[in-house]
């Protein structure tokens, strides 16, 4: 196995320096921000340590922790440089769903993976509610990460940033955890983008977590939002995920994006 340190400016150079001087499979195991020179206005370089097997085309992550439920995370497979044709990826995903189910931490991963998949950049967007939102967080993570992030508070400051952002590449939407249903905001918001002609793919995210017993009331909550799929979040905190998955399943939506820890990028599966 070969283990090499980078560093570089922002996400989609150090991606690039990966896949081009260890190997288009290599994993990221860390990123970092290193601290910026005394004297420097700029943000300090972006450190990341990859790994890759040549005697194996997908390198085999370290066992989980003992929380990590046996199923269903044995049929998942891990984040990859790349996995996805870029052709087969998401141009506009929006995230929603209920406070506290990790939104704001699983656009940033998203993001980093959407870029490096699509080896273009990927801006991420948050909805405001109030001035005590998440997009202070989301922007640390845009900071570390090297990407760009726009805080938005009305309809016409959000289309404007997608009509900015929306030809360059990837755009990830991060959303308060408002109530979706009877004519809330989030519905209003999306509703004016698809008639704008931005059609959002929208994943509703959820804690492993949750009851069983909510998922249903969720779903019909945010089901004016017109979901797309189902992003699971804190698989890392839960002893078993198997009456989620059963909820979910019986939803008809697809699982979308696993997230299996607290780091960002790295804690981020695709559904094999």
């Amino acid at each position: 196995m070969h283990v090499k340190t980078f560093q570089a400016a922002d996400m989609p150079e150090l991606l690039e320096l990966v896949k081009n001087e260890l190997s288009p499979h290599a994993v990221l195991l860390s990123v970092r921000r290193l601290p910026a020179d005394e004297g420097q206005d700029c943000p300090g370089l972006l450190e990341g340590t990859a790994a890759f097997d040549p005697e194996a085309r997908t390198l085999v992550q370290p066992e989980a922790p003992r929380s990590l439920p046996a199923q269903p995370m044995d049929a998942y497979r891990p984040l990859q440089i790349p996995s996805e044709h870029p052709e087969t990826l998401p141009k506009l995903v929006l995230l929603a769903g209920p406070k506290g189910h990790g939104k704001t931490a699983s656009a940033a991963k998203l993001a980093a993976y959407l870029g490096a998949q699509a080896q273009r950049p990927v801006a991420l967007l948050a909805i405001e509610a109030d001035s005590l939102t998440a997009s202070g967080t989301l922007g640390s993570y845009a900071r570390t990460l090297g990407l760009p992030m726009i805080a938005t508070r009305t309809a016409p400051d959000l289309l404007k940033a997608l009509t900015t952002w929306s030809a360059r590449g990837p755009v990830v939407i991060d959303t308060p955890g408002l109530p979706a249903g009877n004519g809330g905001r989030l519905s209003v918001v999306i509703d004016l983008l698809r008639q704008q002609g931005h059609e959002p793919q929208v994943h509703l995210v959820l804690r492993a977590d949750t009851p069983a017993s909510q998922v249903p009331s969720t779903l019909r909550e945010f089901a004016p939002l017109g979901l797309d799929r189902i992003l699971l979040t804190n698989l890392d905190r839960c002893r078993s995920a198997e009456n989620v998955m059963e909820a979910v399943r019986h939803s008809g939506l697809s699982l979308s994006y696993l997230g299996t820890g607290t780091r960002v990028p790295e804690d981020l599966q695709v559904p094999a």
